[in-house]
Parts: structure tokens; sequence; C-alpha cells
């Protein structure tokens, strides 16, 4: 089974995870540097939060999966690394898969799935662009090839998140 999302650049992704942030930090130290309360300050405070926030930015925005395939005994993860391709290979009996959530309100929480392989750990929708249907026939499919039954934890996160396909409409794209 074949799993696909739009392959995103790693200037997009660096640009989302960044830009947003940055410019509230500007924005507020603007407010500080305008008002004369210690201007150097206020640009020191730009200067260490944009290195900051971009090597943040970076290291998120590194590994991205945009194809993701089941066959007999294997995971093929399909990627992009800073801008060259990245293709992994999991043992499916050797590799671990779990729902995580992020985020803090309930309205504003999205879902992803980690796969633990030994000391790696490789997520899947860290943008969160993924459909959700899509993910959760990963998910089962991935169960089904393993021969592994649904935890009670694993159920109630399938039950959210179906809850979240059902309330934005999401469904799995016919060929």
């Amino acid at each position: 089974m074949k799993f696909t999302v739009e392959n995103i650049s790693y200037l997009e992704r660096f640009k989302q995870k960044f830009l947003l942030r940055f410019i509230i930090v500007i924005a507020s130290t603007l407010v500080i540097y305008f008002q004369g309360n210690d201007q150097d300050f206020a640009l020191g405070i730009i200067l260490i939060l944009g290195i900051l926030f971009g090597i943040s930015a970076h290291i998120s925005s590194s590994q991205y999966f945009y194809h993701v395939e089941l066959t007999k005994g294997k995971i093929l993860l399909k990627g992009d690394n800073i801008g060259n391709p990245l293709q992994v290979e999991l043992p499916i009996h050797e590799t671990e898969i779990s729902f995580e959530r992020k985020g803090n309100r309930e309205i504003k929480i999205n879902y992803f799935i980690q796969l633990q392989h030994q000391a790696e750990t490789y997520k899947i929708n860290r943008f969160f662009n993924w459909n959700y249907a899509e993910l959760v026939g990963f998910f089962k499919a991935y169960k089904d090839l393993k021969k592994e039954k649904i935890a009670f934890d694993e159920e109630e996160f399938l039950k959210e998140i179906n809850q979240k396909i059902e309330d934005s409409k999401q469904w799995i794209k016919e060929p």
C-alpha cells in the first residue's frame, strides 16, 4: 500500500516554522526600540532570538516524509533532507508505530505518526499536511501486516482522529 502527500521544499518548510515566530519577536522588540527604551538591548534580542529561531526551524524542517509504502516485510519512507532525496527502509517487525498529538487546546490538536526503529525516530505528518484518513489507513495497514491488535490507547487516538476527520470532512482520495 502506498500513501503519498505533496512534497514541500526545504525552504517552504523552513519559512513555515521560522517566519511567523520571528515576525512576532521583531514586532514586539520594535515597540521597545521605538519607545526609546534601551535600543541596543532590543536589537540584541532580535538578533539572539532570530538565531535561536533559525536553528530551531532548521532542525525541525530538515527531515520531511511525503511518501510511505508498506510492502510484505518493510516500510519504505521517501522524503527530503535539506533539499536532498531521502529514502529509509525499515523492517516492519522491528519497527514500532504510535500516534502522537501536538497542540495545547482541544480545537488546535494535530496528529502525526511516529515510527521507532532501534534508536531512530521518524515522524509522518510533521507539517500536518497529510489527510488524516490516509494516516489512519496507514496505521491500520501496518497493524494488519504486523499482525498486531490495536491497543486500547490506540483505539482512543483513532476515535479522536476519526472525529476530526468527520468534523473536517476529510476522506481518502480515490486514485
